[in-house]
């Protein structure tokens, strides 16, 4: 089988055919790129819900966190403040060093592996903190959440995938 290569107008990007895939009337290619719309747009949706569920997650961590550690302090809100902010430093200055790392991976071997994986030691990081709250426990769960924290940035990389980046999409923005 001989390769022709033909330009599709929707998507200005070009696919390799055989002569047995040519059909005249052009509807396969309709087909295919109804297909690919359908797709996006279920992609879209989930990736939607996924961003709704972690923004709970954060919604009801971020403002309960100091009040735990108020708690497991015996009130002295010095000492809290001081670990509250020390557990968001190791939180953060871990996710600063391994985000490229988690970057690579993502390029490496999928950003979908990478994204279920935020998103499952963000749950498991909640159980924990849930089951078995103390001292210890936060600045655990802060570094587990610093160094797996690649939901965010690896669903913006996904949608950009998923967009693309032909001429029409880039006039469009």
């Amino acid at each position: 089988m001989e390769s022709k290569f033909s330009k599709s107008n929707s998507f200005q990007s070009y696919r390799s055919i055989s002569d047995d895939d040519c059909s005249t009337d052009g509807d396969e290619e309709k087909v295919i790129a109804r297909k690919r719309d359908d797709d996006r747009k279920a992609s879209y949706v989930t990736i939607c819900l996924l961003f709704i569920i972690y923004g709970f997650a954060f919604t009801i961590l971020i403002p309960a966190l100091p009040s735990l550690i108020l708690k497991l302090t015996a009130q002295d809100s010095a000492k809290s403040s001081v670990l509250y902010g020390l557990a968001n430093f190791v939180r953060y200055i871990l996710e600063f060093f391994v985000a490229p790392v988690l970057g690579s991976l993502a390029d490496a071997k999928g950003r979908k592996p990478v994204f279920i994986l935020a998103f499952v030691i963000c749950a498991v990081e909640f159980v924990l903190l849930a089951c078995f709250p103390s001292i210890p426990m936060i600045f655990i769960t802060r570094a587990l959440s610093g160094l797996f924290d690649a939901g965010i940035p690896t669903a913006f990389a996904i949608v950009t995938d998923i967009a693309g980046t032909t001429r029409d999409t880039l006039r469009e923005l």
